[in-house]
Formats: structure tokens, C-alpha cells, sequence
């Protein structure tokens, strides 16, 4: 009898021990199943309340946005740079109107920002590329914030000749364009003031990439109309640079990586500009004939993608 109560007792605890296991299991999976529920109606909530992102609108300059320059932004709505007022080496204040009429490289950096001392050099380098060309201006503006620091930069900034030195001692100038704060910060602006393109971070900008982008926004209205109309001989120069910079622009932008067909290019540029300007200043002395007639002779040709001169795939004639 006292096994049997024993037995009994036994098999008593152990259904209640499964009875427990049950119910700990169903408990389990109810309180699961009701996360789970609760994470999906989040997620849905959270998918629901977040705008739809749109891809952002580009200008036609985002063919350049390759190579080294892949995360370039080229936005199509353009704007003004800002009328915001910043230092040149002798403290004179300047505005970026100053240089309307130019295409303008601005590059904002400071001597605590690693990458823009790296990057220093080739806008050096792109400085002395295009240092014939009085339609480019390159502009690195410190944005130091004390005077010890934009004296650490002035000695720095000497050693990469021929670039200038110009100074924010506010640290403002960063926040003012479409970078938001971003450093290095490199912004082209066109002939008339505006943003054209921006880019965040570290790049060579000498790159044939670089100078395609460069190219292609000088052949935009050089020279100005208005300057063109004053006279035939105006008007002939005008027409003839402007097929220059759009040559210049088509060859690099066939092969943006080809450093030869970029040198090439770059120097056909620069011969053909001082052969104008020697007969436009004679011409309009009325010491010769109109300028385009020698220059339309000139014709300028490469082969942009294999280096095979006998069948060039760009050719130019002015």
C-alpha cells in the first residue's frame, strides 16, 4: 500500500511538472508571437511615416562625375554663391562676385584637416596647368579660426606655389554651401557666380577628370556675349575659343583617364590662346586682317581612347 502510494504520489508531481513545462511553453510563444506582431506593426508605422526619397536631380555636368571624382554632385538647380565676405593676404576683405566672368575653383580647408593638406599640391599642380588661362581662377580659402593657425597656414600655403592665400577667421564659409560643414570642400563656380558643382572630401585635381570638368565650364560663354559683339574682330576671337575649351572638353571627356590625350589637349589650348591674343591686340591696332582667318587653317586632333594617331577619334577644327 505504501508503494502505491508512493507511486501515485510520484506520478502526480510529474504531471504537474509537465503541465508546467506546457504552459511555460505556450506562455513562451505567446509572448513571441505578440513581439513579433508588435515589431511588424513598428516597422510598417516606421516605413509609413518616412518620406519617399527621390533621386536628386543632376545637371549635364554629372558626366564628369566619374574616376576620383565619382561622388561629385552636380545639382541642377543653381544657385549664387553666397555674398559672404572673406580675407585676402593682406586682410583686404573680397567677395565672390569679385571674380564673376571667371570660372572659379574654390577650395575651403584648414591646417587641422589632414586631407586638405594632401590634396594641396595637385591644386598647386592645377594651378600651373592652367596658369595661362586668365579665365580660371583656383581659390583656397583657409577657414583657420585664430590667428596662430592662419600663420601655420600662410607658411604652408607658400610652399605650394602659385596659390594664393585667403582666409574665413569665422569658420562660416564651410556651413554656407551645399557641403553643410563638410572638409576639404572644393565648389566650381561658373562665369556668372554660380554653385556648378560641389565635392566633399579628398581628390587630385589635376586629374584629367578634374581638368574635363574644368574644360567644360570655360567653354561655357568665353568670352562674355557682350564683350564678343563689340566689334567683328571680337566676335571672330570669341567663336574661335569657344571651339577651342568645347574641343578641349569633348577630347577629355572621351577618355577622362588618358593623361597624353589631356596634356595634348591642354597645350593645344594654351598655343592656339596666345596665337589669338597676339592677333586680336594687332588686329584691333589694324595691323592685320581679322583673327579667325589663320587661326580657321589650325586644326587639332587625338586619338582620346588607344593612342593611335593615324585614325584620331576626336578631331577639332576652328
Amino acid at each position: 500500500a505504501w508503494a502505491v502510494s508512493e507511486a501515485a504520489s510520484v506520478m502526480s508531481g510529474s504531471r504537474k511538472a509537465i503541465w508546467a513545462v506546457v504552459g511555460a511553453l505556450v506562455l513562451f510563444s505567446t509572448l513571441a508571437g505578440a513581439g513579433g506582431l508588435a515589431m511588424s506593426l513598428y516597422a510598417n508605422h516606421r516605413q509609413k511615416a518616412q518620406p519617399q526619397t527621390t533621386p536628386v536631380a543632376k545637371s549635364d555636368l554629372a558626366r564628369f562625375a566619374v574616376g576620383p571624382l565619382a561622388s561629385l554632385e552636380t545639382p541642377t538647380e543653381l544657385k549664387t554663391a553666397p555674398e559672404y565676405m572673406f580675407r585676402d593676404r593682406n586682410g583686404t576683405a573680397v567677395r565672390f562676385s569679385t571674380f564673376e566672368g571667371k570660372v572659379v575653383v574654390v577650395n575651403l580647408w584648414a591646417m587641422w584637416c589632414a586631407p586638405c593638406r594632401t590634396e594641396m599640391p595637385t591644386l598647386a599642380q592645377l594651378a600651373r596647368s592652367y596658369q595661362r588661362n586668365e579665365d580660371l581662377i583656383v581659390l583656397p580659402i583657409n577657414v583657420d579660426a585664430s590667428p596662430d593657425a592662419l600663420a601655420d597656414a600662410r607658411s604652408f600655403i607658400d610652399v605650394h606655389e602659385p596659390l594664393p592665400l585667403y582666409s574665413d577667421l569665422k569658420f562660416q564659409l564651410p556651413f554656407e554651401f551645399p557641403g553643410k560643414g563638410k572638409m576639404p570642400q572644393t565648389i566650381f563656380l561658373d562665369r556668372e557666380g554660380r554653385i556648378r558643382a560641389t565635392f566633399s572630401g579628398e581628390a587630385d585635381w589635376n586629374s584629367p577628370e578634374a581638368h574635363a570638368l574644368i574644360d567644360a565650364l570655360l567653354a561655357e560663354g568665353a568670352p562674355p556675349a557682350a564683350w564678343a559683339a563689340t566689334s567683328p574682330v571680337r566676335s571672330a576671337a570669341a567663336s574661335a575659343l569657344a571651339s577651342v575649351f568645347s574641343c578641349s572638353a569633348s577630347v577629355q571627356a572621351a577618355a577622362p583617364r588618358d593623361r597624353t590625350a589631356a596634356a595634348v589637349s591642354r597645350a593645344f589650348v594654351r598655343m592656339v590662346m596666345r596665337s589669338l591674343r597676339s592677333r586680336l591686340s594687332a588686329a584691333e591696332r589694324g595691323r592685320t586682317g581679322p583673327v579667325a582667318k589663320r587661326a580657321s587653317a589650325r586644326s587639332f586632333a587625338t586619338d582620346a581612347t588607344s593612342g593611335n594617331k593615324r585614325k584620331p577619334t576626336v578631331a577639332c577644327r576652328l
